[in-house]
């Protein structure tokens, strides 16, 4: 072995006793320092955590619980798997191409079964050698020092032109993490120009769509995806820009076809979920719900949301007549409200939700008195809430009081949904649905087109016009995280570029207003990143923000 491994941890996952202890034989002979094994993705989880490791070696198929691709997920996830980290898979060999395209984040590389020590040796070598010469790169990365990261890769560049794809793609993810969508675009297009690469045009469609440019970036994901059939990113975010401009059947379409291919992403079984509700489907919404749930379990993404939406999936599901189906639906139901209450008995959310769902299970089995007596107890505790951030919640919320004949509290639960998610396509149609109030619905359009104004500007970088623009959205729309985070960007563009204290305290004020923004939001990850980027300029600047109370 060229590289001294002697300092470096090593975790090797699989479910067979047998291959882990010729493996761990092979990784002895290479001299590593440290080799541990796991039988389950759960015990890799915790020994990664109590640990740390530099050499992931995982089986795809671990058996009961997540796979290698769901510890994959949430390794990347928990931060447990650095830039700097080599994670290679193992697969049967019919199994790779499948497994590979699946995977939310690619290995370093993967390994297909039977394979001895000189395959294993020379793929590490190749994965070392090429970690090394990127060292610098990640480094940055890690540090949080992504404009640094840029420069050092433009160096690296020249000296390690045989890595240029993996240093392109790097730069393209750092661009777009600066929120630097032109340079990015401008970098895709030049790597097109010279070889069509499914990750490129996928990045190109992600650019344009936080650009809120939907034709362009259907038009380059529908590349990625001819590039790459089973390239199941792309998908995700072509349903993303279908659901943006209301395609609703188009998205549902992308989404099955990405479900049939894999259906292990959480996220992904969501989407399809939401999707599947708003067309009417109940065979497909029935499906997602279930599996989501069923794949969260263990997981990052094991929450109460996922136990209520299938639970009323089967609901609705049922017609009332209390034949076969309707008895086994029920029987399914109660199976759910049972895991919630035992899994999330200490959350008061997660607990009125579950009897919000009962009390109208106990209503479509003909039994009103006892339904409405448990709508009305939840409700009562529901009052002890405060800042319900979950749009699902709000919607039940509304709905049980205009059950329960409360017809203004419904109305105020309806105004707090479009006030924090009108920018949500399945929001707005749900809130049509429920014909809310006609002088509040025109409030929210309206901030919706201050938005899109502030976005016009923002694209031609107009930081001041667009902060002009986001400001009325946020004004009319205080509690939309999306209009709070585009004012706080371009309070942002304008204190870097101009070097404003000014500007950069209103953007700190933007973003501390929606601290309590949950973290399984789809805004949190952009929340998150914009707060480390003004913290670190006000550093740069000596500028001191005001901490709101731990």
């Amino acid at each position: 072995m060229s590289y001294d491994l002697s300092r470096k941890k090593c975790l090797i996952v699989d479910d067979f006793y047998q291959f882990r202890r010729s493996l761990r034989g092979m990784m002895e002979k290479l001299e590593c320092g440290t080799v541990h094994e796991a039988g389950n993705a759960k015990d890799a989880l915790e020994s990664a955590r109590e640990r740390g490791y530099d050499i992931f070696l995982v089986d795809y198929n671990l058996g009961e619980g997540m796979d290698g691709q769901e510890l994959h997920d949430e390794l990347v996830h928990e931060k447990l798997i650095r830039p700097s980290t080599i994670f290679i898979m193992v697969t049967a060999e019919d199994a790779a191409p499948m497994v590979l395209a699946s995977l939310l984040y690619e290995p370093d590389d993967y390994l297909t079964k039977p394979f001895g020590l000189p395959v294993l040796q020379q793929r590490l070598e190749k994965a070392l050698t090429r970690k090394h010469a990127l060292e610098p790169i990640y480094r940055a990365i890690e540090g949080g020092q992504l404009e640094a990261g840029l420069q050092v890769a433009d160096i690296i560049l020249k000296k390690h032109p045989r890595y240029a794809m993996y240093i392109h793609r790097l730069q393209g993810r750092m661009l777009m993490d600066l929120g630097r969508y032109d340079a990015a675009i401008q970098l895709f297009r030049a790597i097109l120009k010279k070889r069509e690469l499914a990750w490129a045009w996928l990045g190109l469609g992600q650019c344009y769509y936080y650009q809120r440019d939907y034709t362009r970036a259907q038009k380059a994901l529908e590349k990625a995806i001819a590039t790459q059939h089973r390239f199941l990113a792309a998908r995700d975010w072509l349903a993303k820009v279908l659901m943006e401009v209301g395609d609703m059947k188009a998205a549902q379409e992308v989404l099955e076809q990405a479900v049939q291919m894999s259906s292990k992403s959480v996220e992904r079984l969501d989407a399809l979920g939401d999707v599947a509700e708003e067309n009417g489907d109940k065979e497909w919404r029935l499906r997602a719900r279930r599996l989501a749930v069923k794949h969260s379990v263990n997981t990052r993404h094991h929450n109460a949301n996922r136990y209520v939406l299938y639970a009323r999936a089967l609901l609705d599901d049922m017609d009332g007549g209390g034949g076969l189906t309707d008895r086994r639906r029920a029987e399914e139901f109660r199976k759910q409200i049972k895991g919630l209450r035992k899994s999330f008995r200490d959350k008061l959310e997660a607990v009125i939700r579950g009897r919000l769902c009962t009390a109208d299970l106990l209503e479509k089995e003909g039994k009103e008195k006892e339904a409405a007596a448990e709508r009305d107890e939840a409700l009562e505790e529901a009052e002890q809430l405060q800042g319900v951030q979950d749009p699902d919640t709000l919607l039940e919320l509304a709905d049980a009081h205009t059950k329960a004949g409360n017809p203004e509290k419904a109305e105020a639960c309806l105004k707090e949904l479009a006030e924090k998610h009108q920018d949500d396509p399945r929001i707005r149609n749900q809130l049509a649905r429920r014909e809310q109030n006609k002088e509040a619905q025109k409030t929210y359009d309206m901030a919706a087109e201050f938005n899109s104004e502030g976005v016009r500007y923002y694209r031609q970088k107009d930081w001041m016009d667009a902060l002009k623009a986001f400001r009325k959205a946020v004004k009319l729309a205080p509690g939309n995280a999306s209009y709070v985070l585009n004012a706080a960007q371009s309070c942002f563009e304008l204190a870097e570029n101009d070097r404003e204290a000014e500007a950069l305290e209103e953007a700190w004020q933007l973003i501390e207003s929606i601290a309590d923004l949950p973290a399984d939001d789809y805004r949190h990850e952009r929340y998150s990143k914009l707060r480390a980027q003004v913290i670190k300029l006000a550093d740069e600047l000596d500028v001191a923000l005001e901490q709101g109370d731990e």
